[in-house]
């Protein structure tokens, strides 16, 4: 019995040139749909909130709902998690932020009496290489710009109308006897 056994690797850069809204919304969604990019990510349908392109004003094309659940996907994909891992900080690439596949691909043939019997097995990963300011402007200052208007939006639901404090004020001041 014989083995043979090779492995090819590849790495072939894809993606293109985008425009990215200039607002928070637009940018976090820019930003999760690259880490889904990398990862994979099919689990669930999330293309309204990777679609950037849609999201020319901050808040014109996702709901409130929707808004917050972007704002947590975004901090559970945070870059902590995948840096140098998937996401690599590089300033010797051309634009901020660049995607490549890598291929790796295992041939074994293996030789039994006078039978041969040949298998294949491929992995694909993906990775992204970024300069700082890609994740400074996509991620971070986009994550503060949104946590103050949910902060703001929190607090002004909070406060109780003037109605309501005239009613409250009034009923806290009768006594029935």
């Amino acid at each position: 019995m014989a083995l043979w056994q090779r492995n090819n690797y590849d790495i072939r850069q894809f993606g293109t040139t985008v425009q990215i809204p200039n607002n928070c919304i637009a940018k976090l969604q820019y930003y999760l749909d690259c880490i889904m990019t990398v990862i994979d990510y099919t689990d669930q349908d999330l293309s309204r909130l990777r679609a950037y392109r849609c999201s020319t004003t901050a808040t014109a094309y996702l709901t409130p709902t929707e808004i917050r659940l972007l704002y947590i996907l975004c901090a559970t994909f945070s870059p902590d998690e995948f840096e140098n891992k998937c996401l690599f900080e590089s300033d010797r690439i051309d634009s901020n932020n660049e995607f490549f596949e890598l291929s790796h691909t295992q041939n074994n043939l293996l030789v039994v009496s006078s039978v041969s019997v040949a298998g294949r097995q491929r992995q694909v990963k993906k990775f992204m290489l970024y300069k700082e300011q890609w994740m400074r402007n996509n991620y971070y200052q986009p994550m503060l710009q949104l946590t103050v208007i949910m902060r703001s939006t929190q607090q002004n639901s909070a406060r109780p109308s003037t109605a309501t404090a005239r009613y409250n004020n009034t009923s806290e001041a009768c006594t029935i006897s």
